[in-house]
Parts: C-alpha cells; structure tokens; sequence
C-alpha cells in the first residue's frame, strides 16, 4: 500500500490506489498452507492467517466502495 504514494498524484487518488493493492488471498492461502504442511506454521497461527486473509478478501472491495463515495461527495479541491 505504501508504494502508492510514491506515484504522482493527490493523497486521495494515492490512497485509492493502495487500498486497491491489498491482497485478495489467493496467493495468502497458497503459502499459508505450504507453511502448514511443512510444519512452519502451528495450526493456531495458521487459523490467524486464515482469518485475516478472510478478512481483506471480504472487507477490502466494502472499504473500497465506501472511501470512492465518499470521494464523490467531497467538494473538488
């Protein structure tokens, strides 16, 4: 997310846009379950990960939606 700011924009295009690149989990659950398999990650850190992945897959497109609205609704600057 942080790497959105160094683009050249205004904060509120730049936090737009790294809060699009939030992962969606497909690739957090391909490592998580090779860290389970391997004997890496403990079952109570994998469910962690497994709830926090849920989390950012369900959550993020709703903030998204919501933070674009409020941009629509706030006076150009």
């Amino acid at each position: 997310m942080l790497g959105a700011f160094l683009i050249n924009e205004k904060n509120s295009v730049r936090f737009a846009i790294g809060m699009s690149m939030v992962p969606r989990g497909e690739i957090g659950l391909i490592f998580a379950e090779i860290g389970r398999s391997n004997g890496i990650l403990n079952d109570t850190v994998y469910a962690g990960i497994i709830l926090v992945i849920a989390y950012t897959t369900i959550a993020s497109p709703i903030w998204i939606k919501h933070y674009y609205r409020m941009l629509e609704k706030r006076p150009s600057q």
